[in-house]
């Protein structure tokens, strides 16, 4: 299955593409593309809060150099050993490696827009109004 010419680094990994059986694999993710409120929901839900660092004119005008500190709000205190902050893409690190959900229980997806077959019902109920309709020599 694997070209000569190609170079896996891990051996576990070349064996796993050898016998190419992927159900005993598991995978873990270091990063997810949490949104900003969601990453503030997580850490107002576990005491904390995201204060952030500069507040002079334009300071928050471009996300990428948005910066924040975590503080606790039981006692008011910086949490971490930055001295400039954090910024959204670290505490999206952080989250990832703790295995936090992408989405809250309020995440409105959790009700299933598809069947057991996997159709989704929007499209069901499209089909019932299509088929509802009166075909070109007015039969139904």
């Amino acid at each position: 299955m694997i070209d000569e010419d190609e170079v896996i680094v891990d051996e576990e990994l070349a064996e796993y593409f050898e016998k190419g059986d992927f159900s005993d694999l598991t995978f873990r993710t270091i990063y997810e593309k949490y949104s900003t409120w969601r990453i503030k929901e997580v850490f107002r839900e576990a005491g904390y809060e995201l204060k952030p660092v500069f507040l002079g004119y334009k300071a928050l005008r471009y996300r990428a150099c948005q910066r924040y500190w975590i503080i606790d709000m039981s006692n008011g205190q910086k949490m971490g050993t930055s001295y400039n902050g954090y910024s959204f893409e670290d505490l999206r690190y952080f989250l990832g490696k703790l295995g936090i959900p992408l989405h809250g229980d309020n995440y409105r997806s959790k009700i299933p827009s598809k069947d057991e077959n996997g159709r989704r019902y929007a499209c069901e109920e499209f089909l019932k109004l299509a088929e509802s309709l009166p075909d070109k020599k007015g039969e139904n």
